[in-house]
């Protein structure tokens, strides 16, 4: 039997990840990129925190900022300004990685670099919080920041 609309197809996967999920993800990607910094005979540690949209509406996204410190840091950082200032740029141009409805969209992250850190800008699709996710992005985020810095 098939669904007679899009609309009332099942799909928890496209729902908005509770805030454990993002949690989790963040925990996870954190571990994944001291694994990586392990194989590349790196230094430092991670601050990996997660802050949640501004706002709940559909095409919403969760920022995930990235820090290299020296020791553990605890304290949540809000997403600064500037990186708020850009995401809204690209919205109002429609050069926002996202298109669609409530019912279907697609949808890209993208990493902006601020200040020292990293910014993973993601839109709170469950199944890009997930732990396979985590692990996925670690080896991109990776890959990037070695070839801007030149370090294939």
């Amino acid at each position: 039997m098939q669904p007679s609309s899009l609309a009332s197809l099942s799909q928890p996967l496209h729902h908005a990840p509770t805030e454990a999920d993002c949690k989790a993800y963040s925990a996870l990607l954190r571990s994944e990129l001291e694994l990586w910094r392990e194989r590349l005979k790196g230094e430092g540690r991670f601050s990996v925190q997660w802050s949640p949209p501004t706002s709940r509406h559909s095409g919403a996204n969760g920022v995930v900022q990235i820090s290299l410190t020296d020791k553990a840091s605890s304290s949540r950082k809000q997403t600064p300004h500037e990186v708020e200032l850009v995401m809204r740029e690209l919205r109002g141009l429609n050069n926002y990685p996202t298109v669609g409805s409530e019912v279907m969209s697609v949808a890209s992250d993208f990493l902006l670099f601020h200040g020292g850190d990293y910014f993973f800008v993601k839109p709170m699709v469950k199944r890009l919080w997930l732990a396979s996710a985590a692990a996925h992005d670690a080896l991109r985020i990776v890959q990037t920041v070695r070839s801007v810095e030149g370090g294939h």
